[in-house]
């Protein structure tokens, strides 16, 4: 039994269960070991830009008598699969960092759903998955050590949603009863109300009245 924090733990919840998973930028390897030994995959793709984290992510798969159950490949984003995935996860990175590898690699996975959790810029990942013909199917704000975290998985399909939406979050806005969804919308509005120029000024308000 692998351990995981509350983030990485809801990454594992939402990911679906498949034949093989591939998780891009993988650093430790804890989910990706989380998502065989768990049954959410029979197999994982495990892929980082470092070898000093796929060597981490080598040794602890080795550990638990697992390596039979993943490939290791160093590179950078998912035009490295040696294989197209059914589900891809991408976490840890910034959300300027998850758009690009999204460009580059959405034409070669087209097809998987992808679960997503950046650290910034969240709207910014939204828009890039509508321009590539993705559609959010789910989202969930959790915090682990002190800090929010939004997740989001989706799926190729066209669907047209609003400036709005797309910084509030399609689906997490209908979720915005919920405790941790409102304290995330509170610290969202104060962030950009502390801004400078109109637009951010304009965003907090949608979170304002979200709330």
């Amino acid at each position: 039994m692998i351990s995981l924090d509350n983030r990485l733990g809801s990454v594992l919840d939402i990911f679906p269960s498949c034949r093989l998973a591939a998780d891009i930028g993988a650093d430790h390897g804890k989910l990706a070991l989380a998502l065989v030994s768990e049954g959410k995959a029979e197999k994982v793709i495990v892929t980082d830009i470092s070898r000093d984290s796929l060597r981490k992510a080598e040794t602890l798969f080795a550990a638990h008598n697992a390596s039979h159950l993943a490939v290791f490949v160093l590179g950078d984003g998912m035009t490295v699969l040696p294989e197209t995935p059914d589900a891809v996860s991408m976490c840890g990175m910034g959300g300027k960092t998850i758009s690009r590898i999204l460009e580059n690699g959405i034409p070669r996975i087209y097809g998987a759903e992808v679960i997503l959790s950046p650290h910034t810029e969240i709207p910014i990942v939204r828009q890039t998955v509508y321009r590539l013909g993705y559609h959010i199917t789910s989202e969930r704000c959790v915090v682990a050590s002190g800090r929010f975290y939004v997740i989001l998985s989706a799926k190729p399909g066209h669907e047209t949603i609003s400036e709005e939406e797309m910084e509030l979050g399609p689906c997490l806005y209908r979720h915005r009863d919920d405790p941790v969804v409102k304290d995330y919308y509170l610290w969202r509005a104060k962030v950009l109300s502390a801004g400078r120029n109109e637009t951010s000024k304009e965003k907090a308000g949608w979170y304002f009245n979200a709330l």
